[in-house]
């Protein structure tokens, strides 16, 4: 009986050890599949919270610029490009921006932020910047009447 258990022991034992070879790769190839997409997804993650930072950032701009043209009184500084101001301003907080990547921010953000407005043509600021002479041509004219009146006013106190 022991020659036959001695006989048969070192093959028990290589079996075993072939089955604990098997299950040890097959979880260390689950572990590695698993390591790998967790990478992934962590890959994935990282770009979408700096994409969201990135538009967040880019979004803050655009109200910025936004707002300068809003108060701008000076119809000269309203044909400034909106676009190079907008470029020039995320390029500042985030310099490695390529050109491409500034054109494809620029325009998703224009076309969030400008559903349903009319688009303004070039002829459009031109008919605004006659009426705004026009209208300051007027005021112009009422305020040197007016002075006109005061003067008049003035003299007449005086006699």
């Amino acid at each position: 009986m022991e020659q036959i258990i001695n006989g048969v022991m070192p093959a028990v034992t290589a079996a075993l050890v072939g089955v604990i070879i098997v299950i040890i790769k097959n979880v260390g190839d689950a572990l590695i599949n698993l390591a790998e997409v967790k990478a992934k997804e962590l890959s994935q993650k990282y770009k979408l919270d700096k994409y969201s930072e990135l538009i967040n950032t880019a979004k803050d701009i655009w109200n910025i610029v936004e707002e300068k043209y809003r108060i701008t009184e000076n119809v000269e500084e309203l044909l400034e490009s909106k676009a190079d101001m907008f470029d020039r301003l995320l390029l500042k907080k985030i310099p490695t921006l390529t050109q491409e990547q500034l054109n494809e921010i620029r325009q998703a953000l224009a076309g969030e932020f400008n559903k349903g407005k009319n688009a303004l043509s070039e002829d459009d600021i031109k008919k605004e910047n006659i009426n705004l002479k026009e209208n300051n041509k007027s005021l112009e004219d009422e305020n040197k009447s007016l002075k006109e009146q005061l003067i008049k006013v003035q003299d007449l106190i005086k006699l």
